[in-house]
């Protein structure tokens, strides 16, 4: 079996999660704008609708790709680094 290179794999893993980054605030812009369009469209004024909705799509689709983002800066990209350092050093 072919043995896994951790560069190799960490580097996937931080496109992953930069695809997240860049698509869930862009659905959670598109979910808010179509409840409020549904919303209106069917002459609901019940405050609360937007208020948990919005509270919803905002954690979901906002708070989390940031916390992705912190990942991403503090601890994937320092990991890199320190393989390629460590690469570097061993070819001398």
């Amino acid at each position: 079996m072919k043995k896994i290179d951790e560069k190799f794999l960490l580097r996937k893993i931080n496109e992953s999660l930069l695809i997240i980054q860049i698509v869930f605030p862009l659905a959670g812009i598109f979910l808010t704008i179509m409840t409020i369009w549904l919303a209106n469209a069917n002459q609901i004024n019940d405050i609360e609708l937007y208020l948990i909705s919005g509270f919803s799509f905002g954690i979901f689709f906002f708070v989390l790709p940031l916390g992705i983002y912190i990942f991403r800066k503090r601890i994937l990209i320092k990991k890199l680094n320190d393989i390629a350092d460590i690469n570097r050093v061993a070819k001398g």
